[in-house]
């Protein structure tokens, strides 16, 4: 009895033995299929970039905005400096050139108060048509330094032009150094038929916390008697 002698066949690779696609299995557990870690950003990042964003803008708009402030502070003050520099200078020429009378039988006519001024001077030639004039210096209603102007020859009737000097003014303090009594001394009012020898100008701001002006002294030059 003739035995066929059974073909082997040949052992089968375990790459073989798994379909092409498939996990492998490496002990008891299958490997997972490779997965390509997909492009772009997390959402904590996102959020991160925003946080970081946000904080940066906040400081930038603070800095912008202390910037806007102070400039503007400047162009503020710059401005009340310019309105004061031209209130001294109408101030001084009014006062040097006020009328002293022309004897002491027409004395000067000058009455000084607390708060307001009033006396005869000549305007400045741009100021107005009219040269010599009575003029009286206070602070309105409306906190604005004003003066008032009337031509000497002018009919008592006729009404006296108002012109500004300097506005948000919360009063007008004055003194007069002159001969009172024994001495010489500054004195809140003036009266009489002699001028005093200086006049002193305070102007009071309403605002007093962000600016404070200098007192401005000024002197009659005009002290001879009208010729």
């Amino acid at each position: 009895m003739t035995h066929s002698r059974a073909r082997s066949k040949p052992p089968v690779s375990h790459d073989q033995q798994m379909p092409r696609g498939t996990a492998t299995w490496e002990g008891d557990r299958p490997s997972p299929p490779y997965l390509p870690r997909a492009s772009g950003f997390t959402l904590l990042e996102v959020l991160a970039v925003v946080a970081i964003s946000g904080l940066v803008l906040a400081m930038l708009s603070k800095g912008l905005e202390f910037e806007l402030t102070l400039v503007r502070h400047r162009a503020s003050a710059l401005t009340e400096l310019i309105d004061f520099s031209s209130t001294e200078h109408a101030l001084r020429g009014l006062v040097e050139n006020l009328d002293p009378g022309l004897t002491h039988a027409d004395p000067a006519q000058f009455y000084g108060a607390q708060h307001a001024v009033a006396f005869s001077t000549t305007l400045p030639a741009g100021a107005a048509v009219i040269r010599s004039a009575k003029v009286r210096i206070e602070v309105d209603r409306a906190h604005q330094l004003v003066l008032w102007s009337t031509a000497e020859s002018a009919d008592p009737r006729q009404r006296p032009r108002m012109a500004i000097l300097m506005q948000n003014v919360a009063r007008l303090d004055l003194a007069y150094w002159g001969r009172v009594g024994p001495t010489d001394a500054w004195a809140s009012t003036w009266t009489g038929d002699k001028l005093p020898s200086l006049i002193r100008f305070h102007i009071v701001p309403l605002d007093t916390s962000a600016t404070r002006y200098p007192d401005i002294i000024t002197a009659c030059e005009r002290s001879a008697w009208r010729q």
